[in-house]
């Protein structure tokens, strides 16, 4: 074979060796491509399914299952089911459910104290005096609302953690179911059974808060998914989830340029 004809199969060899390397390349990329975009629709499909199944999809069961932690489950659910009937909620946390807890029981306290006022006004046009009785309860309300007010406030102001540590939030609650205890039991026997059974709702709805509040370890578990898997926890998370997904695609964007690489250096 004469050295021009050697040369021409040569050219003619490493041309189609350049045309199956760049077929082999484009057919490598479409496949990961369609890996990925496969590997992603899963993903999502999972976390929609995943999301699904939590309580936090689900409000009202959420409830039911958080209020097993407290000591009057009925008022609890029945109190909290209504509060939610007054807010849009579609995915709910174990901090929302304390919040609702928090403010049913501050509620409850003001209509106590609104009622207070009302007698007390009574007494005034009677030109009676006041009994200390009734000044002591007012007293006790008035304060407990303040404690509630500044629960609701240290809860809207930090995540779940934050609230999990604050050893100042459980004293402000403790001390408001104190102070609408004591009312009940120590001074009110003058107020009337109507403003009675108020103060009592308003000790059992602030109890129920602090029960919340002492087991929300729970609650929050509570809130997993029910697989247990941490596969599905990444589901629940939002934000890792994305970040995942992102560091998925580009590690096989990452072998994809490995691949070719490695192709065009050694073939």
């Amino acid at each position: 074979m004469d050295k021009p004809q050697a040369n021409l199969n040569l050219e003619d060899q490493s041309t189609t060796r350049q045309k199956r390397n760049k077929h082999f390349i484009i057919c490598s990329a479409i496949f990961f491509t369609l890996l990925i975009c496969a590997i992603i629709s899963v993903f999502t499909v999972l976390k929609h399914q995943t999301e699904s199944e939590s309580l936090s999809a689900n409000p009202t069961a959420a409830i039911r299952s958080a209020c097993h932690v407290t000591l009057d489950y009925s008022s609890c659910v029945e109190s909290l089911l209504s509060s939610l009937d007054n807010h849009s909620h579609t995915i709910i946390h174990a901090s929302d459910i304390l919040r609702l807890s928090v403010a049913v029981g501050l509620r409850e306290s003001r209509t106590v104290a609104t009622l207070f006022q009302e007698l007390a006004s009574k007494i005034g046009n009677k030109n009676i005096k006041k009994p200390d009785s009734i000044t002591g309860c007012q007293k006790l309300i008035a304060d407990s609302v303040d404690q509630l007010n500044g629960s609701l406030a240290m809860i809207a102001a930090v995540d779940l953690d934050g609230i999990l540590g604050s050893n100042e939030l459980r004293g402000k609650m403790v001390r408001a179911a104190n102070n609408v205890e004591g009312c009940y039991y120590g001074e009110a026997d003058e107020v009337g059974p109507t403003i009675r059974v108020r103060i009592r709702q308003a000790e059992i709805y602030v109890r129920n808060s602090v029960a919340i509040l002492d087991s929300l370890d729970e609650v929050k578990e509570m809130f997993d998914p029910s697989v247990g898997s941490v596969l599905a926890s990444l589901m629940l998370d939002r934000e890792n989830y994305v970040i995942t997904v992102a560091l998925f695609c580009t590690q096989y964007l990452v072998l994809i340029f490995l691949l070719c690489s490695v192709l065009r250096v050694f073939v």
